[in-house]
């Protein structure tokens, strides 16, 4: 359960109600994220999951269906991409090798083999070097090989795929 403000919900709300909507619930990134990852996980294991949008991204550990760890990653998409950007990239890895091995100094008992990164079109650089420097393989979610997308064709794109993220993972609650 995550709690917030009323002062911070109720103009959303409002949103629906003036639409005349019925709001069943109001999801929050971690938990969209935890749902989509949840599709990649592997009985016993734990899943380490990653995504990177335009302002920022979030490090998720998921375990048995479970969001176990969020943490908030300070850089946008762009940024690890760019070029020029080896000590923002260098710093991002290190928080996210930290944060996995807090993880497993916490939770021994749940093995996280893998990172899985949401898609992420135009960041291969950045891929690439968290597949060079962490201690974990890096896979690239394609949701076209866990939802499917017959129905909705585009969604075969990384590009389509990264812009529905969060709402097909909240689409994804239980």
């Amino acid at each position: 359960m995550v709690a917030a403000s009323h002062t911070v919900l109720q103009p959303c709300i409002r949103r629906f109600q003036d639409a005349r909507l019925a709001l069943a619930a109001i999801d929050i990134p971690e938990l969209a994220q935890r749902n989509l990852a949840a599709l990649y996980e592997r009985p016993e294991q734990g899943l380490a999951c990653g995504t990177v949008e335009a302002a920022g991204g979030r490090l998720t550990v998921n375990y048995q269906g479970e969001l176990i760890m969020a943490r908030t990653i300070e850089a946008g998409r762009d940024d690890l991409s760019a070029a020029e950007n080896d000590a923002l990239r260098e710093r991002v890895m290190l928080d996210i090798q930290r944060s996995l091995d807090n993880f497993d100094r916490n939770f021994g008992a749940i093995s996280v083999p893998q990172l899985l990164v949401g898609p992420l079109p135009g960041g291969e650089i950045f891929v690439d070097y968290l597949r060079a420097n962490l201690s974990v393989p890096v896979v690239v979610a394609d949701l076209a090989e866990v939802l499917d997308v017959d129905a909705v064709p585009h969604l075969r794109q990384s590009a389509d795929q990264a812009g529905a993220w969060w709402a097909l993972g909240a689409a994804l609650r239980q």
